[in-house]
Parts: C-alpha cells; sequence; structure tokens
C-alpha cells in the first residue's frame, strides 16, 4: 500500500483507484488451492440459471463450477467457499449462496462491454494509445472506456473512484468526472497509465489475502513521470470535482 502525506494528512492509492477488484481466473484456483488436501478444480461458466455446482464424488479431486461474477466476489464470499469446499459447514455455505442468489445473469446472451472513448473533453483512445507507445510498447491489448455518469447528483462525494481494471473484461473504465476541463490531460494519462499497469502485472495472492498493488507493480508505477505530484493533484482534484455533487 502507498501512503502519501499533504499539509499533515494521510492518504492512501486506494483512495484514487477502486481496491476492490476482479481476480483472475488462475487467481481463483490458486487461492481455492492453497492448503488444499484434495485439489479443486475450477470451470468458470456464463450459466444464466446455474450460479454454482459442486461435486464430491471423486475422492481425488473436489470438481467447482461457478459463474464467472465470482471473480469480483467480496473476500468473505470467497473465502466461505474456501472453507466450505474444506468442511462443507452450512454457515460457509449460506454465505456464497446469497451470493450466487444476487447474480443477475440476464435473459441474454452475454455480449462484449459496450465501450465510449469520446468524451465532451478527453478522447481515451487517443490518450491510451499515447500510453501504450511510450509507456508499455503498445503490448497492453485491453479495452477502455468511461464510466457511467450518476443519474443524479447527489451529495459531495469524499472520495472517487478514479480509475478501475476488469481481468474478466479485460477492460479499464476511467470515471466520468475526469472528462472535465479542469483536469489536467497529464493526470488522465497518469490514471490510464496506472489500469493499463494493472493488465501487465497481476494481484498477487498469498495466505487467503490479495495484494492487487504487489512490490513489482508498486515498483514500475513510481517509475511514471512525477508520479509523486500525480497523487497530490488526485487529492486536490477530489475537491474540485466533487462540487458538481454537492
Amino acid at each position: 500500500m502507498n501512503n502519501h502525506h499533504m499539509r499533515g494528512k494521510t492518504y492512501t492509492q486506494q483512495e484514487f483507484f477502486d481496491e476492490r477488484r476482479e481476480i483472475s481466473d488462475t487467481q481463483l484456483v490458486q487461492f481455492l488451492n492453497d492448503g488444499a488436501r484434495t485439489p479443486v478444480v475450477v470451470k468458470l461458466t456464463r450459466n444464466r440459471v446455474a450460479m454454482i455446482s459442486v461435486d464430491f464424488a471423486l475422492p481425488e479431486q473436489t470438481k467447482l463450477r461457478l459463474h464467472e461474477r465470482f471473480l469480483g466476489a467480496p473476500d468473505e464470499v470467497l473465502a466461505a467457499l474456501r472453507n466450505y469446499l474444506r468442511g462443507r459447514r452450512r454457515s460457509c455455505w449460506r454465505i456464497v449462496s446469497d451470493f450466487a442468489q444476487s447474480i443477475d445473469a440476464g435473459n441474454h446472451p452475454v455480449k462484449e462491454p459496450r465501450t465510449r472513448t469520446r468524451g465532451y473533453y478527453v478522447d481515451l483512445k487517443e490518450v491510451m494509445d499515447q500510453v501504450n507507445e511510450e509507456h508499455f510498447g503498445n503490448t497492453v491489448k485491453a479495452k477502455i472506456t468511461w464510466g457511467r455518469r450518476a443519474k443524479s447528483p447527489g451529495k459531495r462525494r469524499r472520495s472517487i473512484h478514479y480509475g478501475s481494471y476488469s481481468p474478466s473484461q479485460n477492460l479499464i473504465r476511467i470515471h466520468p468526472l475526469l472528462d472535465d476541463r479542469r483536469v489536467p490531460l497529464e493526470f488522465i494519462r497518469y490514471i490510464v497509465f496506472h489500469e493499463m499497469l494493472h493488465s501487465q502485472v497481476p494481484a498477487v495472492t498469498r495466505n487467503g489475502r490479495t495484494n492487487h498493488h504487489p512490490p513489482e507493480f508498486n515498483r514500475r508505477e513510481r517509475e511514471y513521470p512525477e508520479w509523486r505530484r500525480m497523487h497530490i493533484l488526485a487529492r486536490r482534484l477530489l475537491k474540485t470535482l466533487s462540487e458538481r455533487y454537492a
């Protein structure tokens, strides 16, 4: 975790980026098998009826089929799933079942997510293409889009998640509040860089905990020009942009 200071106050990187991120299918398998006596074989589905099924029939392995939305499940749900596979406790299954029932898979075939790169002031495709060439040698293949705009303003925000990355969709989302003439383009470039870096440096899962900003990620992020100033700017922009919600 990166801690930064400004005028005596400490703020963290999680204030600016979506820390509750999806994990990859590989990380899920690793998490469920870490320390398990019986190997867990996982198959992700897009089934619109059965969100999860467990087969304990074979003594040499446990078969698990579950909807891909579980990749974005809260930590407590994934921990309950792992505990259920090992002890078959009903209390753990209730937590998993409640999450499974909350999944809305829809009644239509799964489609590719819609993307919108052109904003009022900034074209994210142009920004991403430049960042990709300058910092990644054009190796990043992720898609990018502006996030959805809020339907109603509401109260002033205390935090803004400027960006997020979805491994299952290979999609970067940038908060639409950044599509503002008061936001420096260099700051948007940094946010895009940060999310692109997530596509290159995956999260690390150890002892049942997932670190979305492992040491390798932090090392490479610190190589970004004026990255400290970008974090200070992130804090200052929070007040400016949240005025639209006051």
